[in-house]
């Protein structure tokens, strides 16, 4: 009885004492702010980064690697004084600070010719042109961009020594940096202390000055004025509706369903951005610009266009309201092509011996057999296995030149087209496979929908476009949708700076401007690949052990953080550091199903191959490591390497942004003076009539 008249006599006490009600409220504010807090700003790596490391591919001089990892491709993500002067998070350290950035996976450059801010690898200074300062870049002229280089390189680390990767899967978790660049802004304009800072910072004042009540105002209304923008909005927006519900970690990012609501989000937001899935690893470059079509469904055939497409996806600005300037973008075209002639040069990195160990060349030997020679009794015959030709959806037939022997060579096997194009030019043709033989992705099983079907089934409602870029149609199909729109920018970039029909067509790469939406996934060739996991598309698979074995001896979660190699499974460790990424394939869109060598019926789903002995599975592995399969006639090889030659003087010596399209009294070159190097440097472009077996 006393017990329950003291609980009595207490609660009595709490409902009279307004003071411990506010108390306890305030403890419970704080419950929810701390946990508000861990939710957005989670814990991030700290990984070692050493500060000299061992380039494995030796095709680049210095300075073309170094101009790689510093050149813009036009996206505007935010004003480069405020990138400069934001301060990280909560706390007073700088946002750009390269301790700061390694946290997110993303690479220091310690270069001070190309790079004096000592900005990360693919973080750099884009300078928009005068005619769209106002319209697409809000007033400001220098902004924050990002290029290829964030995403595609890559390092690793043994033991000690760091090996460089050009062109390969980059640790970037662009996810967590996007939104944690957003909230350290929304703090800093929250806070008056970090505000004062952040403004003093902008403004160029020195230590101990403060701006003016003018300064403050305007920079007030130009960071409002910010984040009503597209960018911002739809950042906001995918945060509060969880448009990507599935986190992505590190080293993928959901590449389709991005780029399309970035692309079409802001004809019309309520229908055009959509809830994805689909996430997918950073693929690495190399031999890439010879593949007949790329991205992770084989959905872009042009290396322009797709680069254009990846780069509208992240923020490169593009007018589609008013009619005079319509498809007038901040693309850098001009820079792309210089890129992915660049990139065009690169081989695949040779397993370093005396760092990861020498190779076993009786069991790379055994290797070779079952990778090239060994003859599974239950593959389909190509027909079967890959989709069907179909000219209207540009898809080809398979390919009769490929290898019939090999549980590897007959999906991976690099097979050029059986004809050239009109140009003479033969690309590398990858079989398109069905979904229900790879079973990757496991909406086959009724579960998931990932990047390909999702891409597949995307309709796009054309808005303000309707009547003058589709013929009044309002809702297309997101290959017509992505052929036209990313046309338009190009073409208005070749008509703005009076580009020559011949440089076009090389900037072009000697391709259509076409996109399509396969329900397939293609086989790439393997060379370099032990050095691109996690594996399969959707980075689901740590090792290549694991690749190889049956579903059932497959991780179902590991953490994902640590740059440390496995040499001998070969991969990334399994290791968990603070702010590793715990990678749940139960978790829509991260199945690891499919792919898979095991004894099975014929015809099962996913099963690819027959059941391979531990043995057998490090003999695989032997034999990727020296893996050199692909083989290009030299003729453009030669001509990549002499339009690197012809157009060094933009690009080679100079510090900051390429001087390309800056006023010539200040050193700059004319868009034109770029496309006479160019078509000086190879032969005219002749086209030939297509043959009537290649005509739609």
């Amino acid at each position: 009885m006393n017990l329950f008249r003291w609980i009595d006599s207490l609660v009595n006490k709490l409902v009279k004492n307004y003071t411990l009600w506010i108390f306890g409220g305030l403890i419970i504010l704080a419950i929810i702010a701390v946990k508000a807090y861990s939710a957005i700003f989670i814990p991030l790596l700290e990984p070692p980064v050493f500060s000299s490391y061992r380039v494995l591919q030796t095709e680049w001089t210095d300075d073309r690697r170094e101009r790689y990892y510093q050149t813009s491709q036009g996206s505007l993500v935010m004003p480069y004084a405020w990138f400069r002067a934001l301060e990280w998070r909560t706390g007073t350290q700088m946002w750009t600070s390269p301790e700061v950035q390694v946290k997110y996976g993303l690479l220091p450059d310690n270069d001070t010719k190309y790079n004096p801010d000592r900005m990360p690898i693919g973080i750099v200074k884009e300078i928009v042109p005068d005619e769209y300062v106002d319209d697409l870049g809000e007033g400001q002229k220098e902004w924050a961009s990002l290029t290829c280089a964030a995403c595609h390189t890559s390092q690793i680390q043994y033991k000690g020594t760091a090996l460089r990767i050009d062109g390969g899967e980059g640790q970037w978790r662009f996810e967590q940096w996007s939104s944690d660049l957003v909230f350290s802004l929304v703090v800093t304009t929250s806070v008056p202390s970090k505000f004062e800072r952040f403004c003093a910072r902008v403004n160029g004042l020195k230590a101990g000055q403060k701006c003016s009540t003018d300064e403050k105002k305007l920079l007030h209304t130009q960071l409002k004025a910010y984040f009503n923008s597209d960018l911002i909005m739809e950042a906001v927006n995918a945060v509060i509706n969880h448009i990507y519900p599935t986190q992505e970690g590190f080293m993928r990012t959901d590449a389709l369903g991005r780029g399309v609501n970035g692309v079409f989000g802001p004809l019309n937001p309520n229908k055009n951005i959509n809830r994805s899935t689909g996430s997918v690893s950073y693929p690495p470059l190399w031999y890439t610009h010879d593949f007949d079509w790329v991205q992770s469904p084989a959905a872009i055939r042009q290396p322009l266009g797709r680069n254009v497409t990846e780069g509208w996806g992240v923020n490169i600005r593009v007018e589609v309201n008013d009619p005079n300037k319509r498809f007038g973008s901040t693309a850098e075209l001009d820079n792309m092509f210089w890129m992915e002639s660049l990139l065009a040069t690169l081989r695949a990195p040779k397993w370093p011996e005396d760092v990861l160990g020498p190779i076993d060349h009786a069991r790379a030997e055994r290797g070779k057999y079952l990778f090239n020679e060994a003859v599974w009794s239950q593959a389909p015959s190509p027909v079967l296995e890959q989709l069907p030709a179909n000219a209207q959806d540009l898809i080809a037939p398979p390919n009769p030149n490929r290898p019939k022997t090999g549980y590897c060579a007959r999906c991976h096997a690099p097979t050029l087209d059986v004809q050239p194009n009109q140009y003479g030019r033969r690309y590398i043709q990858l079989p398109l496979y069905r979904m229900t033989v790879l079973g990757t992705d496991s909406w086959v099983l009724g579960t998931d929908v990932w990047d390909a079907k999702g891409f597949n089934e995307r309709k796009v409602y054309t808005g303000v476009l309707a009547k003058p870029s589709y013929n009044g149609q309002e809702v297309v199909g997101i290959g017509t949708a992505l052929t036209t729109n990313v046309t338009g920018v190009l073409n208005k970039w070749f008509q703005e700076h009076n580009i020559s029909e011949p440089c076009q067509i090389i900037m072009e790469g000697y391709r259509p401007n076409e996109f399509r939406a396969p329900l397939g996934y293609p086989a790439r060739p393997l060379d370099g690949y032990w050095a691109t996991g996690p594996f399969l598309h959707n980075g689901s698979v740590r090792t290549l052990y694991q690749l190889l074995s049956p579903l059932s001896e497959r991780e179902k979660t590991f953490w994902i953080g640590s740059w440390e190699f496995d040499p001998v499974n070969v991969g990334f460790v399994d290791e968990k550091i603070k702010g590793a990424f715990l990678y749940d394939t139960s978790l829509r869109g991260n199945s690891n199903a499919g792919h898979e060598f095991r004894d099975a019926p014929p015809s099962t789903p996913g099963v690819i191959g027959p059941y391979l002995t531990p043995e057998q599975r490090l003999d695989l592995i032997e034999y990727l490591k020296v893996l050199d399969s692909v083989q290009m006639p030299p003729e453009p090889l030669q001509q990549h390497t002499a339009v690197l030659n012809a157009t060094a003087r933009f690009y080679e010596g100079h510090t900051g942004p390429t001087p390309v399209g800056a006023p010539e009294e200040n050193g700059g070159f004319k868009k034109t003076d770029f496309c006479a190097a160019v078509a000086s440097a190879v032969p005219t472009p002749t086209a030939a009539p297509a043959p009537a077996a290649m005509k739609k």
